[in-house]
Parts: structure tokens; C-alpha cells; sequence
């Protein structure tokens, strides 16, 4: 026997032993009954909490090798796409310069700027200049000097909003008064399995 047919007959022996053991349990806790007319006991409770446990467990395994499983191959996926469009963006600058170099011929010691072919159009325009801001420098500088530059976006402190007001009816109260723009739900408190 190898050391790979015996590891299988471990995991196997291993399986057939925990089938074992559930199948105990469901008789020793009478769970047969349980499914059926509701759990009776602690015990039988105890059993069903192991369980959805169990199953979380298994649900947040699933759900990893899922994550991991779409990670590799958009690992994979993202590299042949990145190859593909590098391959197809050398194309495309190869032939523009050609196109370019074309233009300027053809536009030499002419007003146009641009050259209509049958396919499509080619030319140059004028570009804006290129700004880049650096948002928080450029705002300390015209808080000081040019405020009417600066744009203010006011925004609702929600927290402590929450901490003072009062939930009645559906809306939310401060002060006992209505706060408009705001819809209040109160909610049964939500089971839970530790």
C-alpha cells in the first residue's frame, strides 16, 4: 500500500467514523422527533446549534474558495487582457505616427488642420494647457486669499444626530420635534447563533 492509498483509506475510515458518530447522536437526542415537533430539550438545542455552526463554518469555507478560486483566475484573465491590449496599443501608436507624419505632409504651408481621407478624418487640434491641483494646498491658499473660490458642501452630523434624538412612529424626533428628511424603523431584535 502506498503512502497516497493510505492517506485516502484514513480520510476515508476517518468519514465513515464522524457518518458514525452523527447518526448516534441523532438517535441518542431522539432528533427525529425533534424536526418534526420542535426541539424539546437543551440538549437536543445544543445539538442544532452545533449544527448551524457547522454549516456557517462550511458556508464561510465555500465562500473563500470562491473568493480565491475567481482571484486566480482574474489574476489570469487580467494578465491576458493587459498582453492583448498592450499588443493592440503598440498597433494603434505605430499607425497613428504614421497617419501623423502623413498629415503633416499633406498639410504643409495650408490653413486646414485636419485631412479627410475615405476612411476617416486626421488632424490636429489645439489642446487646453494641463493643470494639476493639489486640492489641499490650493484650498488653504484660497481660504486665505479668494474664498468665493471655495465650495462648501454642508453635511448632516448623523451620529450624533442618532445619539440625541427619539424614535416615535416612524420618525425621528430632536427636541420633540419632527427632523424632516428622515425616516425612523424600529426593528425586532435579530437571532443570532454563537
Amino acid at each position: 500500500m502506498t503512502v497516497e492509498t493510505g492517506k485516502r483509506h484514513a480520510d476515508q475510515l476517518l468519514e465513515e467514523l464522524v457518518e458514525f458518530i452523527e447518526e448516534q447522536e441523532i438517535e441518542e437526542l431522539n432528533l427525529h422527533e425533534a424536526s418534526e415537533e420542535g426541539i424539546k430539550d437543551p440538549k437536543q438545542a445544543d445539538y442544532f446549534v452545533k449544527k448551524v455552526k457547522e454549516l456557517e463554518a462550511y458556508k464561510e469555507a465555500t465562500n473563500e474558495t470562491a473568493r480565491q478560486a475567481i482571484e486566480d483566475y482574474k489574476d489570469k484573465v487580467e494578465r491576458w487582457r493587459q498582453q492583448e491590449v498592450e499588443s493592440l496599443e503598440r498597433s494603434v501608436e505605430y499607425f497613428s505616427e504614421l497617419l501623423q507624419s502623413f498629415a503633416r505632409q499633406q498639410l504643409e504651408g495650408s490653413s486646414k488642420k485636419s485631412l479627410k481621407l475615405i476612411e476617416g478624418t486626421v488632424g490636429f487640434k489645439a489642446q487646453p494647457p494641463k493643470i494639476e491641483y493639489d486640492d489641499k494646498v490650493l484650498v488653504e491658499f484660497l481660504e486665505k486669499n479668494k474664498p468665493e473660490y471655495v465650495r462648501y458642501t454642508p453635511a448632516p452630523k448623523k451620529d450624533e444626530l442618532k445619539k440625541k434624538a427619539e424614535i416615535k412612529d416612524g420618525r425621528l424626533f430632536l427636541d420633540g420635534k419632527p427632523v424632516e428628511g428622515v425616516i425612523a424603523e424600529e426593528r425586532e431584535d435579530k437571532f443570532y447563533v454563537k
